[in-house]
């Protein structure tokens, strides 16, 4: 039995691609009568020696699928009659799986003047190779690198037919399939771009030049057009240059009034157009004359002229670095005096001449210009004075009549029998009128005033003034009072200058006013003594003659008092800083040699202070206890007197009083006088305490407690013993004096010891009383 397919011919034999219909066609042998058959499709991939089962392929027909591509097929066909099967028979392998090329062409999704995009369809993984070719859709063809549903292709030529192919790209086993049907596209062509430049040039007979950007090497046509406002009236010969980027026009007469439109339209790749307008075209330029000459110049006028020339001419004119040029009305033939009016005097001005227009040519510019300066004018009018000659009066000169504007400057003199003076301290007023203030040396003097004129005008005129008066002062203003003493004011005339008097009385006198002696400027103080304390009084000032001045009246008064004085005296004080004493505090009066005086001595206070209390009146109880506390008196002067303050002393520190020193104490041996006998000391005073120590220690005792006391520790050989006594401090005494006396060696008698206690002020158990310190007195000794 053969196996043969009825769709695609013997599959031994012929090329097997993806997407085909195999067919198994057993042919039993003769006499075989089969009534069914089995099948089982395999594949053997590439270099492989073994076939694989493929999945499912069990039908007598067999869809190839890209999965089998690079292999090679076979299939199995087992044939059965009654239910017995027959031997399997294996057909021959078919030649290796190749794939099958797209069945339609790709589709072009967009596309602009330099690249395109193109997408591939008839797969279904979607995964081509493209191409293309360029011009003919059989020329040679460009394999793109990039591989996928869609690609990209940039770089390519404008206005330009492109052919798109697509294939299953090669896998592993087989190669890539034949190229599919193709995709033609033309890509765009390429905008012109401007701006389009026009040179300014717009006079008949000049050359205008427009010129249109090189952007994307652009090529096109150049098209020039006589415009009336947005209507073309005629197309104009232009000339191009070499590269195609400028044409050039040379402007007619017929083009004047109206504008030259330039147009660059694209060719070939490129397609639009661009336009520029140039400005709007008027006649030709003609030469300027020659500059005007001057026929004569007044303040206010100038006569010019042409001297030769046959066209007309216009004249202009300008101050010298003016704003702008005026112009002169109508239009002159050479050798015609024009008479400029209207100028300013005493003013520079730049005159020109310029050709007036024709049929042909535009006016010229303007000659280059002339420069000339009008005249002066003549000051006239009078100078009239104003004001009263007196001193310190003001006085003014202005000049009275003539022209308004004119300007001047004025010269003022003193004059007297044939003298005279500049004076240079006035003023000019926003009218131009001459102020001055009379100064007191121009007191018998004539004032001149001279007008001269300046800038526009020139010439002068002057008058003078009646003889300048003497002036009296002005009463001044009250003194100002710079500061008060017990016995005298400082006062200060107010103002900057002049000499000045001051005087005084009493507020609560009405009569003659005192003149102090010794004058002062305005501003520096001046001290009046001899005053009253603590008293009120009135102050005037008057200022003095001066030249040119009488003296004044004298001031409205201003209202000062002295203050009160100042207590200096000294404070003694009498009694013992000692608790339980009294001091006595007494204040001897101060010295005062402007104004002599014990008032202070007479009802003043007293305030004492003991550490922290406070006790009033000139005397003071030290209280018990109040020892280590500071004392301090103040004594505070006479409320209701003409003195006012304080005086301190500080006293010192509280002492506690001194006890009397005891009497040697009595001591002798007791008990037997062998080692550990007993001393027996005896006194007449119950507060007095021991102390005991070897009469070889040539130290005083040591201030030591009670409990160190005990000499129960000392050996019992012979000893010289000493034995100290001191007063306990009680209350407010200190501690008294000190006694002693030695005694032989002995042992300490323990009973001694509860009446010991520590110097310094620790508590006696038996008393409660504070003990202060104290220094202990060398004792007699003696040897038992």
């Amino acid at each position: 039995m053969t196996i043969l397919s009825d769709s695609v011919s013997d599959v031994t034999k012929d090329t097997v691609m993806t997407g085909t219909t195999l067919t198994a066609n057993p042919i039993p042998e003769e006499g075989d009568t089969p009534d069914s058959y089995t099948y089982q499709w395999y594949k053997r991939a590439a270099g492989k020696t073994e076939s694989e089962m493929i999945a499912g392929a069990q039908n007598e027909t067999y869809l190839v699928s890209r999965e089998d591509a690079g292999c090679e097929l076979s299939v199995k066909v087992t044939a059965a009659r009654g239910g017995v099967q027959y031997a399997p028979i294996l057909s021959t392998l078919t030649t290796a799986v190749v794939m099958e090329a797209p069945s339609r062409p790709p589709v072009i999704v967009s596309h602009d003047y330099q690249g395109a995009t193109v997408e591939g369809q008839g797969v279904a993984s979607g995964r081509y190779e493209y191409s293309y070719a360029v011009g003919n859709a059989g020329g040679a063809k460009i394999i793109l690198p990039d591989q996928g549903a869609t690609v990209t292709v940039n770089k390519l030529q404008a206005n330009t037919t492109y052919y798109f192919f697509t294939r299953i790209p090669a896998g592993e086993g087989y190669e890539a399939s034949e190229w599919g049907p193709y995709a033609e596209v033309t890509t765009d062509k390429i905008s012109i771009v401007g701006p389009i430049t026009v040179s300014s040039q717009k006079n008949v007979g000049d050359t205008v030049t427009a010129s249109a950007p090189d952007t994307n090497l652009q090529k096109g046509n150049w098209k020039a057009e006589r415009m009336n406002g947005n209507t073309a009236l005629a197309v104009l010969a232009v000339s191009t240059s070499a590269d195609g980027y400028s044409c050039q026009y040379e402007l007619q007469a017929a083009d004047v009034g109206y504008q030259i439109r330039f147009t660059y339209t694209g060719k070939d790749s490129y397609e639009g157009a661009v336009s520029g307008t140039g400005e709007q075209v008027e006649k030709a330029y003609q030469s300027p004359p020659e500059a005007p000459v001057v026929v004569s110049s007044q303040d206010h006028s100038i006569t010019v002229k042409m001297e030769s020339g046959s066209e007309k001419v216009q004249f202009d004119y300008q101050e010298l670095n003016g704003a702008g040029i005026t112009e002169v009305s109508g239009s002159y033939p050479a050798n015609t005096p024009v008479i400029i009016t209207g100028l300013k005097r005493n003013t520079t001005y730049e005159l020109y001449a310029r050709k007036e227009a024709t049929s042909t040519y535009a006016q010229s510019t303007w000659s280059v210009p002339l420069q000339q300066k009008t005249e002066q004018s003549q000051v006239t009018a009078s100078v009239v004075w104003t004001g009263d000659t007196i001193v310190d009066g003001e006085i003014r000169a202005a000049v009275s009549g003539g022209a308004a504007e004119q300007t001047g400057s004025w010269r003022l003199e003193r004059t007297s029998s044939g003298q005279t003076a500049t004076l240079s301290a006035f003023t000019v007023g926003a009218d131009g009128t001459l102020i001055y203030q009379i100064k007191p040396e121009d007191t018998g003097y004539q004032l001149k005033a001279t007008y001269t004129g300046t800038g526009d005008f020139t010439g002068s005129m002057n008058s003078q003034t009646a003889v300048v008066r003497a002036a009296a002062y002005a009463i001044p203003d009250q003194p100002e009072i710079v500061s008060s003493g017990d016995s005298s004011v400082t006062l200060k005339a107010v103002g900057t200058e002049g000499t000045y008097q001051f005087g005084y009385r009493e507020e609560s006198d009405a009569g003659e006013i005192t003149a102090y002696p010794g004058l002062m400027q305005a501003g520096i103080s001046l001290t009046i003594n001899g005053l009253k304390r603590n008293t009120k009084y009135h102050f005037f000032a008057k200022r003095q003659a001066e030249l040119g001045y009488q003296a004044s009246s004298w001031s409205p008064a201003a209202a000062g008092q002295t203050v009160k004085t100042v207590i200096n005296g000294q404070i003694r004080v009498e009694g013992a800083l000692e608790s339980g004493k009294t001091l006595t505090a007494y204040y001897d009066a101060g010295h005062y040699a402007s104004q002599p005086s014990t008032a202070d001595a007479v009802g003043g206070t007293w305030t004492w202070t003991v550490g922290s209390r406070e006790v009033s009146g000139n005397t003071c109880a030290l209280l018990e206890g109040e020892n280590g506390n500071t004392v301090a008196v103040t004594y505070h002067a006479p409320a209701d007197s003409d003195f006012t303050g304080q005086v301190d002393k500080t006293l010192g520190i509280v002492q506690k009083a001194v006890q009397a020193a005891p009497a040697v104490p009595l001591a002798a041996a007791a008990g037997d006088q062998a080692k550990g006998s007993t001393i027996e000391v005896t006194n007449a005073s119950a507060d007095v305490w021991y102390k005991v120590q070897r009469a070889d220690n040539p130290a005083l005792p040591e201030l030591v407690k009670a409990e160190d006391g005990d000499k129960k520790g000392m050996d019992r050989r012979k000893r010289r013993f000493e034995v100290y006594r001191t007063c306990g401090q009680h209350g407010i005494h200190h501690l008294c004096g000190t006694a002693g006396i030695r005694y032989p060696s002995a042992v300490l008698h323990r009973g001694l010891r509860k009446n010991q206690n520590e110097a310094g002020g620790a508590a006696d158990p038996s008393h409660g009383i504070q003990y202060g310190a104290g220094e202990w007195n060398r004792g007699q000794d003696f040897l038992l």
